[in-house]
């Protein structure tokens, strides 16, 4: 599971659904939850989750697209399996996994140090408050 650091910069809320804006240092992303409890106010720092399959990454140029969610990152290391690739990405916000196919690393001709970027999708992302931050924790 990817961890980065994040602080909360805009809510908006509709019924049940909210769309939280966030800043991962200096990165821009957005997600959407569900019945927003705890109840989460601007300014909070939090912690931003997603599964190292939810992340796919392409390379420049990109057009316009549907995920909000796309940041710069560098390829630290590939590991390279018969079906699948475990990549560790370095990026402004920290370090990430993803999970991808072998073959989408040799289509894309994706080596160690490429510059690639990251593209996550709003509803992927999950949110929890840090252990050390002093607030009650859900549950």
């Amino acid at each position: 599971m990817n961890r980065i650091k994040a602080s909360i910069t805009s809510i908006d809320t509709s019924g049940p659904l909210s769309f939280l804006g966030v800043d991962a240092a200096g990165i821009p992303l957005s997600l959407l939850l569900f019945d927003l409890r705890p109840h989460f106010t601007i300014g909070m720092q939090v912690n931003l989750l997603f599964k190292e399959s939810g992340i796919a990454i392409a390379r420049e140029p990109l057009g316009e697209m549907s995920f909000s969610n796309r940041f710069p990152a560098t390829v630290r290391k590939i590991m390279m399996g018969t079906i699948l690739a475990d990549i560790l990405l370095d990026s402004a916000a920290g370090t990430c996994g993803a999970l991808v196919t072998a073959a989408a690393v040799r289509r894309m001709s994706l080596l160690e140090g490429d510059s690639v970027t990251l593209l996550v999708h709003a509803s992927q992302i999950s949110i929890e408050i840090p252990k050390t931050s002093g607030l009650p924790l859900p549950g």
